[in-house]
Parts: structure tokens; sequence; C-alpha cells
């Protein structure tokens, strides 16, 4: 897409009207950067999807618990067009949630298929975005069968340790 284009799908798919050019990242991704006085975003130049968001905000409540959150997070990464995510695990700070979202599918969490969100405690507003992972690793994959079943991982935990869950994963 043209840097026009980006700016186009970045104020629509966002709605922040007032965003302007702030120049372009060349690497293995290239991107087109833009802004205003409270956001940063960067649409690649291959696709125009969204690659980050970055809002300086300052929260200052909590109001929403961390199951909230995330469902409102599962939903705009979706919008955005990032589909089959669960969420893996979470960190808060700030009266923010940072949530890290892992593609399923077929039974697999793909691991490298990260997509990062941080969220408001206080109304459930999407601030950050980080699809970098995604971006970069995402793919149609023909996932081999198991090297190792789900009896040969428990019994290689420690007894003073419970499992709490079991799941087949693709890593890094």
């Amino acid at each position: 897409v043209s840097e026009e284009e980006a700016l186009n799908i970045a104020k629509g798919t966002l709605g922040i009207d007032d965003l302007r050019p702030s120049g372009t990242t060349e690497g293995k991704v290239k991107l087109y950067n833009m802004s205003n006085d409270t956001v940063r975003v960067s649409i690649t130049a291959k696709g125009g999807l969204i690659y980050s968001v970055k809002t300086n905000e300052d929260i200052r409540s909590q109001v929403l618990s961390p199951n909230e959150a995330i469902r409102k997070g599962s939903a705009y990464i979706s919008e955005l067009g990032y589909k089959d995510m669960q969420a893996t695990y979470y960190i808060i700070q700030d009266n923010c949630i940072l949530i890290n979202y892992a593609y399923y599918t077929d039974g697999y969490m793909c691991y490298p298929d990260l997509v990062k969100a941080r969220v408001s405690l206080s109304d459930g507003k999407v601030l950050d975005i980080d699809a970098a992972g995604y971006i970069r690793n995402h793919k149609a994959r023909d996932i081999p069968d198991e090297k190792f079943d789900i009896s040969y991982g428990r019994s290689t935990v420690p007894s003073s340790l419970k499992i709490l869950s079991e799941s087949r994963a693709v890593i890094p």
C-alpha cells in the first residue's frame, strides 16, 4: 500500500482522524509511521496491516477484572483481522493489563504468532498493540506428529509441582 493508503487504513480502522505521517521504517518489514499528540501507529507497507499502536495515556483507576479486559482485547484484535487468537498470559501494571495472545489452530497454540495488547483496566480501551511477532511469523503450518506425548511431558514434571493444564504448542 502507499503511505496515503496506510494513513487512511489507520484512520479508518482505529478511528483516529488527526493522524499525520511521521516517516517510514525500513527493515525486514517496511512500515509507514504516523502519529498525533498521544498515539503512534505503524502500518505495514505490504498488506496495510496494523503493526503497532502506542498510546501515551495515564490510567488512574482500575474498574475491570482481568477477564473482562482480556475479552475486550480479544474482540479488538479480532476486529483488526487477527483471528483465532487466545490469551496465553498477562501482566497487570499501572492500572493496565498487558495480554499476550497466540494464534490457535488444530489444537495447537502457535507461540511464534503473538499479538500483544495493553488494555486499560479503567474502561477497557485498547491502548497499545504489538503485532510484530504475528506479522513476522504467521503462516499456514503443516504441524508434524508430536515428538512427545502429553503423558511424557507429565512424567517430567517434579512431584512438588501441580499441573494446572496441558496443551500442545508450536514454540520458537
